[in-house]
């Protein structure tokens, strides 16, 4: 919600769940903000924060359903493997899904 940001909630959240968790890698995926992109000053923004907070981008970029992303980790890098590993995880334990 437009109304809600630049207030630091979301940063807070994201410092709330690595107190919880300081010993985890944390991974968030991104709309990549390539040249021509059609929102890229928004996926600018949006990567600077994650970058404000501690994340960094990894070198691994996927496209799904037509859109680019790029994926930033705090705590620790994520190689393709594991990444590919955290979505095997998932679909195996979580029911109703069918991408």
């Amino acid at each position: 919600m437009e109304d809600l940001r630049e207030r630091g909630f979301g940063g807070e959240i994201l410092q709330r769940i690595h107190a919880l968790h300081p010993t985890h890698r944390v991974i968030a995926d991104l709309e990549e903000p390539f040249e021509g992109a059609p929102n890229r000053p928004q996926r600018q923004r949006r990567m600077a924060f994650y970058e404000r907070n501690g994340y960094v981008p990894t070198d691994i970029r996927y496209a799904w359903r037509g859109e680019r992303y790029v994926i930033v980790s705090k705590g620790g890098s994520v190689d393709e493997d594991e990444f590919e590993g955290f979505w095997d995880y998932f679909y195996h334990q979580q029911t109703g899904y069918n991408y």
